[in-house]
């Protein structure tokens, strides 16, 4: 294989793994950890080179960490944790009194 094709070849999975990413934005929460989860088993499973290895943890470490953020984005949202949530228990608090 020539310099050339080797840099197309890189390109291109490039281009696939960046569109997958792209596209898992859109997937629900539970999705994206499962993903995480598969991509993990495939790391644990490939054994043939380090390179694909190296791939499958960094998809799942990507994974993991967006399971983290949405999910504590999600839970934030619906317990109203944070200042605003606590500002407004302390005024729903002096409301009542």
């Amino acid at each position: 294989m020539n310099e050339h094709y080797e840099s197309d070849v890189g390109e291109h999975a490039l281009g696939e793994v960046q569109a997958f990413l792209s596209k898992a934005q859109s997937l629900p929460t539970a999705s994206v950890k499962d993903i995480a989860e598969q991509l993990r088993v495939q790391e644990m499973l490939a054994k043939s080179t380090r390179r694909r290895k190296k791939v499958f943890e960094a998809l799942a470490d990507y994974f993991e960490h967006a399971h983290e953020v949405r999910d504590k984005a999600e839970n934030t949202k619906h317990e109203g944790e944070g200042i605003g949530g606590a500002v407004r228990a302390l005024l729903d608090n002096f409301d009542d009194d």
